[in-house]
């Protein structure tokens, strides 16, 4: 009698549970790619030439002198909001002045001597040639972004050779 009283009460007991099958019926991927946002370089500033123009050398005839500045501008394209961008001016530093690109072939007698390129910003900073940092900007507005700076030569003794006076020199920029 007591079998049948616990088998009684155990089948009662099955009966109000009902028992669940768990099966994956579908799958939900996400997927997500972290980025720093960045820029297009516009074509015009891709190969640029900043014409100097002539300059007299007695312009130059105190050591530090600097002829006119002459500006050019780096324009970039489609950028996004918040985009860091860090520019740096690579090139030949001149022997007697590091913040100064030196000239090219300054072996030649044909070239200008005493002499050499000095970049700044547009708020007047020396652009060292190879410094990994040139001012640091910030995208406020997606869409197109441009910064300015100046060349000028400056004198590097106390008399400029007459000559030509080229020099070349790349840029990166670096997104942050």
């Amino acid at each position: 009698m007591m079998k049948k009283y616990i088998y009684g009460v155990l089948l009662l007991s099955f009966a109000g549970v009902s028992v669940n099958a768990q099966a994956a019926d579908g799958t939900i991927t996400v997927t997500a790619e972290f980025f720093v946002p960045t820029c297009n370089v516009h074509a015009d500033s891709k190969n640029m030439t900043v014409q100097l123009g002539n300059v007299q050398r007695a312009e130059l005839k105190t050591v530090g002198t600097i002829s006119t500045k002459v500006p050019f501008t780096l324009k970039f394209t489609d950028c996004a909001t918040t985009t860091g961008v860090d520019i740096s001016f690579m090139g030949t530093a001149a022997a007697s002045d590091d913040s100064v690109f030196a000239l090219e072939n300054p072996d030649l007698l044909s070239t200008a001597k005493n002499v050499g390129l000095q970049i700044t910003t547009d708020w007047d900073t020396v652009v060292k040639p190879n410094y990994q940092w040139n001012g640091y900007r910030v995208v406020q507005q997606a869409g197109d972004f441009s910064v300015t700076y100046n060349a000028a030569y400056k004198a590097l003794g106390g008399d400029v050779g007459a000559g030509d006076a080229n020099a070349t020199v790349e840029y990166n920029v670096v997104y942050k």
